[in-house]
């Protein structure tokens, strides 16, 4: 419901903007379910223009040394390994694309007490945006950049931050229209 939200909202302020809204279970995702779905919508759209990445998968908080296993992989899966298989599949539509952009949404929250693998895999998305701002550095079409939002609020958030007063929180609206102003220039 949130992504048509969004979308409806780069449609009406963009009419132009082909988005795509793309139903894949991050957590049983691999290159022969992301690979297939891409190649198809080569048939159908000349370029990707842009990509968003965030950490959602907060799995339990817990000591880093006592998270389960299980719990560790699921959070390197979600929030890591399928968006780093779906740019790197993606790849070609990125390149055909006058500009292309490679989001990266942090928090301004680091360092947050029993979070251990979700905390992680924001540094490996950090990460992974610095060694591909490194690697796209020759090729002019595609960028990318790190986004530090302020704090929303969310069911995820409010997962995190139990004590936190959610009135404090920007609504996700009002970012999401600071957003669609940056991305296409134009007040909305």
């Amino acid at each position: 419901e949130a992504l048509e939200k969004l979308d409806d909202a780069i449609h009406k302020e963009t009419p132009e903007a082909q988005t795509i809204i793309w139903p894949l279970d991050f957590l049983k995702a691999n290159e022969q379910s992301v690979r297939p779905t891409l190649e198809e919508l080569n048939q159908h759209i000349p370029y990707l223009s842009l990509i968003f990445n965030c950490a959602t998968h907060v799995g339990q908080q817990s000591p880093l040394l006592q998270e389960p296993n299980d719990t560790w992989m699921k959070a390197i899966q979600v929030n890591v390994e399928t968006p780093r298989l779906i740019m790197k599949e993606a790849l070609p539509l990125l390149q055909a694309a006058p500009l292309a952009q490679i989001f990266f949404f942090m928090d301004e929250k680091r360092d947050v007490l029993y979070e251990g693998a979700f905390s992680m895999t924001k540094d490996m998305l950090l990460h992974i945006s610095r060694q591909l701002n490194l690697e796209f550095e020759k090729i002019n079409n595609i960028q990318t950049e790190v986004l530090t939002l302020p704090p929303l609020y969310s069911a995820l958030r409010a997962k995190r931050f139990p004590g936190e007063e959610p009135d404090a929180n920007i609504m996700p609206s009002v970012a999401v229209k600071s957003l669609i102003e940056r991305l296409f220039n134009k007040p909305v």
